[in-house]
This record gives C-alpha cells, structure tokens and sequence, in this order.
C-alpha cells in the first residue's frame, strides 16, 4: 500500500487541489485552566436520512388582453429576487404562507402530521420521510392568488416540489464528513439540515425576524434584558438583540467528531419603518431644533447623503400604495428639487409638465410641503428603463431593515458599543437566555424528534495560560533594564527608549474651530511637558515654532503644507478642537506632500495638562518615535522560550501580516506590514488597492509585495530571507481553498527556490465566546480570561491546526478571543512555537505599554488598510458606481517608491 504524501514539504502548483497542512499536535506551554463557552454539544440520533428537494414558487398572471389564459412566459418567483432586507423578509414571509396552506391543503401528501418538513423560507426542503416525488420532473401544486395579493389579474400560484439532483439523501451517519483534509470532499449536508432545524422557532415566531438563515433578532426583548440593554437611539433607528448561530462539526472531547451550536448574543441597529423618509431625515436636525437647509448640494444635504443612501422605500402614492406599494432601493441622493425647472418632461401621453412638483399637482392632485428639497432615484432602473428623481415626501421607510455602518451617526455608534460592552458575567446569562429563546434545551420535542439533543449547558473546555514576556529598555545612564509584563501590560517607569530617535525638523499648529488666538496657556504647558518627557525617554528634538489658526478649513491646512514644504519642515503636530474635522485631510496631504504628521485632541490636551496624565503623555512620545523610526521597547522571550527556535529571532525568517476585511461599499484596500528593517522587531507597512475578492487579483498583489519587502529585508538584514510566515485577517473559512491553491503558489515565487511558507489565518468574525470557569469581580478586568489565554483542543476543527488566542487583557466588555488557522506550513514549527510566537508578537504594536488583541504585523496591517480607505475618501469622496481604477490609485494614493514608506508612518 502506498503511502500518502507529506504535504508539509509539497509545494502547491496553481490547479492542484487545496489540502490543509498536516494537523499539529496541541501545545502544552503554560499553566492549564478550564474555561466556559457559548458552545453547546448536540447528542445525534444515528441511522436517521433526512431528504433533500427544491422548491420553487410563482405567481401567475392572466394575459393584458383580458383573457383567462395565462401568461406563462412572466410570472413573478418569490422564492428569489432582490437582496435588500425588506424585499427579502417580504418574499420569505409570503414563501411561509404558502407553504403552510399547502401543507394543509396536501397534508396526505406530505405524510402530515407524522412527517416533520423544515423549509428554508426560500428554496430548499428537506423532508424526514421520502415524499412520493418522481426522480425526473417533481410535482407542482396550485393555490388561489388570494394567499399573496388582490389584484384581479393574478391567475393562480404554483408551488414545483422536486427531488435535488445531487445529495438527495443525507444521513445522520455523515457528522465525520462534514470536515475534511481536502475541503473540496467536505459533505456539509448533515449541517444543512441541523442549521436549518434550530432555526425552526424564530422562523415561525412572528416576534422574531431573521436575516439570512442565522441571524435571528427579537422584535420585543425577552425578560432578563434592561433599559440599560437596550437603549434609544436618535434618528428614528431601534436596537433590537438576537443571537447569531451556526452549526459544526468540532474536534470533541477526546477527539472524536461531534455536533456543536454556537450561539452568539448579537445587538443591531434597524430603520424604524412605515415613517415618511422626509419626517427620518428632518429627525437627523432634532437638535438644532429641526431646521435644516436640504436644496440640492447644500451642506445638510452632503451630510444626509450616505445615511440614506441603499435605503429602500415604498411609494404613498398611486393606485397600489396602499395593500401593494412599489418599492426602491435609493441609490442616487441630492437630485434636483421638485420644483427646479430643470426637472421638466413630457409625460407619455405628450403632455408638458414644467417640474416635478407640477407633475405631482396635475397627475395625483398632490401638492408637495417641500418642493425644494432634493430629490432621491433609485438603485436599478423601475419598469421602463427609468431611474427618476422622487420627492422625498412622496416615500415611506420600508420594515425591517438593518442600518448599515455607513448610515449610523456618531451618536448612535456610540450607543451601540456601549450596549454591546456587556461584562461577561452579564453576556453569559443572556447568551444562556438567548440559547432557551431559539429553543436550544434538551426538552425540546421538535429537535428530538428530527433527531438532535441539546446539552443543557455550555461546554466546558481545558485551556491554557501562557507565560508573560519580558521588556528591555535603555534604562537610564545607558544601563540596560529589563520590566516583567503582568496580565498584558507593563509600566515603563522611568526608562529610556531602546532606540531613541532625533526629529526632524518640526513645527505646530494649533486649529481653532472658532476664531483664532495669539496665544493659549494651555498649549504652551503641554509643549513644555511633551518636551520634557522626549527628552526624559532619550528622544531628541529642536525647539518648534507654533502657530495659532481660527475656523481652520481645509485650505488651512492646505497653506500649512505648502508653508512646510518651502521651509523644509518634515514633522507637523496638530492640536485640533474637536469641532475641526480635517484629520483625513491631514493625512492625505501627509501622503501628498511627504511630511510626517500628527493630530491629538484639543480637549485630550487639556486633561493631559489639567489631570496631570504623564501616561498619556508618553503614549504620545512612543508615536513620535514610531513615527521616526524608532523602537520603543524589545521583547524578549522569558518563559515564552521554546525547544525550537523562534521565528522572531531569526534573521533569515520574515514575518508578514496582511488586513483583507472591508465593508462591502468601500474601495478594496490590502493593508500589509512586516518587519522588513534590519529590527527584527520593527514592522512597517503599506497598503495596495486591489480587488481582494478575486482570488487571482489578490494573489498577483500579495506576490508583488512579498516580492518587494524580501527583497529590501534581505538588502537591510545581508542574509537571504528563506522563510515567510504570512499572518492573514479577513478571510472567511470558504476562502481557505483559494488560499491554498492560488494565492500558496505566488508566494512561493518570492523565496524560491526554498519555498519554506507557513500562512495562518486570523479572525475575529467567529462567534464563539470564552469566558472564565467561575466569573467573579466586578470590572472587565477582573471578570475577562486572562491575557496568555489559549484554547487549540475540544472547540477546534478536526482536520486545520486551531486555537484560540486572548493575548490582550479587556478593559471594557467581554473579550473576543482571536481564532487561527494553520493552513499551509512547510516550515514545520510545532504549536508550541507558534502560539508562542504569535502571544509575543500582540507585546510589539510598540505605541502602548499593553498588549494587543491582534499581533502586530495584522495590527499594523490594519491600520495601514484605514489609512487607504481614508485617504481614497478624502481624495475622491466615496460611493462611486463605476469600476475602479485599481492602476490609478496605487500610483498616486499609495506610500510605494515614497520617503515616508521606509518608516510607521501611521504609528
């Protein structure tokens, strides 16, 4: 018999199928402990076959001509359509209509009420017992149009049941194939099934609504949730809390294949519905007594923009408007006003109408309230081709749909987090409440019968606690010093930088939003403090001028640049009053111009001063210096010390990280950072504009930037970079293949002929939880997991080398632990190694005296990914239509080929 190949020394040819590195075996570093989770084991009946069939539903209409025929080429399928949240729950409501008056109406038919059906809302069924269904065709059913609307031209509905063309059957004995070494052979049918059963309840609940098919939210709150819970939020916005769920298939306690639930307490946002859009916008002005200034292009109107925008709405007017009301989604805001002449047309019949306004007067005898006001168009072009402009009063908010990030004031994010902080003592017993809300307990009759048991508890699970590095300093007289990190932080005392740095050339500016100052007292003490404390942590710098600017704008600070330049300055601070919002503008011109920048807050200055904050004053320091150039602190090792030695210590090994997560309505932007100097602990990055969802796009971008910084590590280190290990944040577990298979493979090109890569994957976006075995104290501190936290048994997949890893100790809230994934390693550390390796790198973000959640090289990463986003917003403002001009931005929107590439330049 032939053996398998090591695929730990195989390097991956583009085509060949993804197989995930050979799983490690669990490190054994640190102090053992037990930890609770939000995880729940489900006991599975076995020799059970579940039975899988499409579903397809239409409504059909009688032909224009008046005739009973039917029009058989048109009919209208609610069991697909548009994506936005009020359309969807309209469609998955109207499919469950359907549905349970054809269960009743065919009731023999489905083996009813001995049989049990789970439907999905939408396309998919399976069934218990094999319904009596042909191989080939299925069976299509009919109901009177009545279920669904009232016109009188709707004919009939049909509902097609057929058999699924593949997988039809699905056994209970399947849970082992669910998870596979070749995630290509993984057969997640048996997950299907079990996601969609413990959905059955808030599918059913009218006092639940559910987006997608695991994101399930409470209309009314259950007991156990407070004012303090859920709080009001401004602009005619609600909270609600839910739980997000999934179903997997886990390593198990003594490694044994079994079926878990995660249930995570989620909190959103959503659109109060059924309010007239323009009564939602004035809402926004509330505290300036209502009045707003909404013509076309007018400031309240650029500011309203993009929390409106991909709102859908219902038209109030027009036959339909009340039971049937059309809808849009808005894509285009700030549109002439209603009674601009500019907006005359000739009506179909060709009649002249000389406004919209006008239009409205004559066509529904309406007489707009507020006719120059912008109007708003839709997404999509409406039946007839046509995007056309809509008063605002003329639309009403759609039901039940979620407020997307870029729609949220400042205000109302705010309120969010703060809700969402709940300690974990709190998060726990409502994550419990929320696990008996959707029916996850083990007296549920439906789950036994379809063949799943709950545990009552959460699951339990043994862990580990890793040791604490230590930090160097200079010390002070040039005397090394050595601090001991406790519970991931430090304090630096009195020492002295490791590598101070001398600033260049530099000058301040203080941005007033009011009218300017000669002078301010304020300023001059905190000058004389943050120079005091540079020169306290060996960071030399000049005296600087500094100067005084009132209702700062962005040519202010345009002038200041252009001042900076010709003068040769290289380092600008800013203080700014809250009230100047131009930090984006800053740091474009930072990119434009070359010159280093920094912005703190006005009023963090005053406290810094009033309060006597020296900590927060070196905080500042430590960015100088990053910015610079320099390096803060060096960790060493201490009890973090493996058999093997670390990749943190080794000059021909490179450590990258790369940020791929972004919104779906922001410009794709690849943050990326390394330790590319000479430091081997100093990481610096840049960023790449790129479409991150091509996998091919992605994979030429990363191979170019790998490319480079081996290139200019091996220049500035004199020795060849033989080993890469590539942190990557953001990709979702179905993107692992690609990883592997396209994105593996260009990688490999950088360091050839060597090939020595190992890529593990970050997230954040999972949804299991930890909390201590026995919570007690009364602060985040006290009640969170320890920093040194790590979890790579029981929880973790049966086929990727996992762990979970709190590097970081929370101050606020319960923390969330990062999830990593080994994927592809051909260097071969053990996990001890690697845990070790990445608890280390969250000590060297090199700005704070605390450890980070994620390690540096993501954290820098990320960061730099912001500052693309940002300044691509800053420049060219943000929601463009068209494509984008990949090309274009990375030759003049990035730090490539440019002085400032060479340092932190976002410390």
């Amino acid at each position: 018999m032939s053996e398998l190949p090591d695929v730990s020394k195989m390097s991956i040819s583009k085509g060949m199928a993804a197989v995930y590195a050979p799983k490690k075996q669990p490190g054994n570093m640190g102090a053992e402990a037990r930890f609770q989770t939000n995880l729940t084991r489900l006991e599975v009946t076995k020799n059970l076959i579940y039975y899988k069939y499409d579903v397809e539903m239409a409504l059909f209409f009688r032909m224009p001509s008046g005739s009973e025929e039917i029009n058989e080429e048109r009919p209208k399928i609610f069991t697909k359509g548009p994506k936005n949240d009020p359309d969807t729950q309209r469609r998955k409501g109207q499919a469950t209509d359907v549905m349970q008056a054809l269960t009743v109406q065919q009731a023999a038919f489905f083996g009813l009420p001995n049989n049990m059906l789970l439907y999905d809302r939408q396309a998919v069924m399976f069934s218990l017992s094999e319904l009596n269904i042909p191989a080939q065709g299925g069976v299509t059913f009919t109901l009177p149009p009545s279920l669904l609307t009232a016109k009188k031209e709707a004919a009939e509905i049909r509902v097609k049941i057929a058999r699924v063309t593949e997988d039809f059957q699905v056994s209970s004995n399947d849970v082992a194939k669910a998870v596979n070494i070749r995630p290509d052979q993984a057969d997640k049918g048996i997950l299907e099934v079990y996601n969609l059963l413990i959905s059955q309840k808030p599918f059913n609940d009218p006092n639940w609504v559910t987006y997608g098919q695991c994101n399930h939210f409470m209309l009314k709150a259950p007991n156990g949730f407070g004012p303090d819970d859920l709080k009001p939020l401004e602009e005619c916005m609600e909270m609600k809390v839910g739980v997000s769920k999934s179903v997997k298939v886990l390593e198990g306690e003594g490694k044994q294949p079994t079926v878990y639930a995660v249930t995570e307490l989620k909190k959103t946002a959503i659109h109060r519905g059924n309010q007239n859009l323009v009564d939602k916008v004035l809402s926004m002005f509330d505290k300036q007594g209502g009045q707003a200034d909404l013509r076309p292009n007018s400031y309240d109107a650029k500011t309203v923009e993009k929390k409106i925008k991909d709102l859908t709405v219902a038209l109030i007017y027009g036959k339909d408007a009340q039971k049937e009301p059309k809808t849009f989604t808005i894509g285009r805001v700030n549109g002439p006003a209603a009674n601009s002449k500019e907006t005359a047309f000739a009506g179909a019949g060709g009649e002249k109408y000389s406004s919209i306004a006008d239009y409205f007067a004559r066509k529904y005898n309406i007489k707009l309230r507020y006719p120059q006001y912008f109007t708003v168009s839709p997404k999509s072009p409406m039946r007839g081709g046509n995007r056309p402009w809509f008063p605002m009063e003329l639309l009403m908010v759609c039901d039940m749909q979620r407020v997307k990030k870029e729609q949220e004031s400042v205000q109302n994010q705010a309120v969010m987090i703060r809700c969402s902080a709940a300690l974990p003592e709190k998060r726990f017993n409502q994550t419990a409440a929320m696990k008996r809300e959707i029916g996850l307990v083990p007296g549920n009759k439906m789950l036994l019968n379809a063949g799943i048991k709950p545990d009552d508890k959460f699951t339990m699970v043994k862990g580990r606690v890793l040791p604490q590095p230590s930090i160097a300093y200079a010390g002070q007289g040039n005397r090394p010093t050595t601090m001991q990190a406790q519970a991931g932080r430090w304090r630096i005392d009195r020492n002295k930088f490791v590598k101070a740095k001398v600033l260049p050339k530099w000058k301040w500016h203080i941005l007033y939003g009011g009218q300017p100052r000669q002078s301010d007292n304020l300023v001059d003490d905190y000058y004389n403090r943050l120079m005091r404390e540079m020169s306290d942590r060996g960071v030399k710098a000049t005296e600087a001028d500094v100067a005084y600017h009132g209702r700062a704008n962005f040519n202010t600070v345009k002038a200041i640049f252009e001042e900076a330049k010709a003068q040769g300055i290289k380092f600008l601070f800013f203080v700014s009053e809250s009230s100047v919002k131009l930090h984006d503008q800053i740091k474009l011109m930072e990119l434009e111009y070359q010159i280093l920048t920094q912005e703190i807050d006005y009023f963090k200055m005053k406290n810094t001063v009033m309060k006597n904050q020296r900590d927060t004053l070196t905080n500042v320091v430590m960015k100088i210096n990053a910015k610079c150039g320099g390096l803060n602190h060096e960790m060493t090792l201490h009890g973090l010390k493996t058999q093997t030695k670390s990749p943190i210590e080794s000059p021909n090994c490179l450590i990258l990280g790369f940020e791929m997560s972004a919104t779906a309505s922001e410009t794709p932007c690849l943050g990326f950072a390394a330790n590319y100097g000479a430091d081997l602990q100093y990481f610096k990055g840049d960023y790449r504009f790129c479409d991150t969802k091509n996998p091919e796009a992605l994979a030429t971008c990363i191979r170019d930037i790998c490319k480079t910084v081996v290139a200019e590590a091996t220049a500035a280190r004199k020795i060849a970079i033989n080993q890469l290990i590539v942190y990557l944040n953001g990709p979702s577990e179905g993107s692992f293949k690609d990883l592997i298979t396209v994105v593996t493979p260009r990688i490999e090109e950088t360091i050839a002929p060597s090939k020595q890569i190992t890529i593990i994957v970050a997230s954040k976006s999972h949804n299991e939880r930890i909390f201590q075995q026995q919570i007690s104290g009364e602060n985040a501190t006290k009640q969170n997991i320890p920093s040194g936290t790590v979890i790579d048994t029981h929880i973790v997949s049966p086929v990727i080398t996992e762990f979970y890893m709190n590097s970081h100790l929370a101050f606020q809230g319960t923390a969330k632990s990062v999830k990593y994934s080994v994927i592809h390693d051909q260097i071969g550390y053990d996990l001890n190694t690697i845990e070790c390796l990445t608890h280390l790198l969250s000590f060297m973000h090199n700005i704070v005296n605390l450890a980070t959640a994620l390690p540096a090289p993501l954290l820098v990463a990320d960061r730099c990914a912001k500052r693309g986003r940002n300044n691509n917003i800053a420049k060219y403002g943000s929601g463009s239509d068209g494509p984008v001009d990949f090309e274009r931005l990375n030759s003049s929107l990035t730090y490539n080929n440019k002085p400032l590439r060479q340092i932190r330049f976002n410390a």
